[in-house]
């Protein structure tokens, strides 16, 4: 679909962070500096850069989300250091993130996926608050260092 959810046509989600190709290409890029082997780090770039060259409209994702969705492929990119793959996901993010929601949770006034960490706006609003420059860099433990990406 080009609104960039589930665009690949499969329902693997095979460009998600998740068990596509972009959380495979982290550990991969991971294994190689613990095995001291840079054919790991070149197969991941290999990896990333394949995906940038394709339109995020394109991507196998579903919607903004972190599992899922294109905030997910943000934060691996941003760890990768792969720049075009960040611009990319970004855009993506904020064309398919959810406004506001017009209430307070749980109310009926409340609209969106909700605002939870992996597939809910918390997660979306965190991804692009690294993209872009806003979380503070003294942290010893990364925020995203639950998703298995640093």
């Amino acid at each position: 679909a080009p609104d960039g959810s589930g665009a690949g046509g499969g329902s693997g989600r095979r460009d998600a962070w998740c068990y596509g190709t972009p959380g495979i290409a982290r550990a991969l890029a991971l294994a190689s500096t613990a095995l001291g082997d840079p054919a790991y780090a070149r197969l991941a770039d290999l990896a990333l850069t394949a995906l940038a060259e394709r339109p995020g409209t394109t991507w196998d994702t579903d919607g903004a989300g972190l599992c899922h969705g294109s905030a997910g492929v943000l934060v691996c990119a941003l760890r990768a250091g792969h720049r075009p793959l960040a611009e990319s996901a970004a855009r993506l993010t904020l064309r398919l993130a959810p406004g506001p929601p017009a209430g307070p949770p749980g109310s009926s006034d409340a609209a969106g996926p909700g605002l939870g960490l992996l597939g809910g706006a918390a997660g979306t609003a965190l991804a692009l608050a690294q993209y872009a420059g806003l979380l503070p860099q003294s942290s010893r433990v990364p925020w995203d260092c639950l998703l298995l990406t640093g």
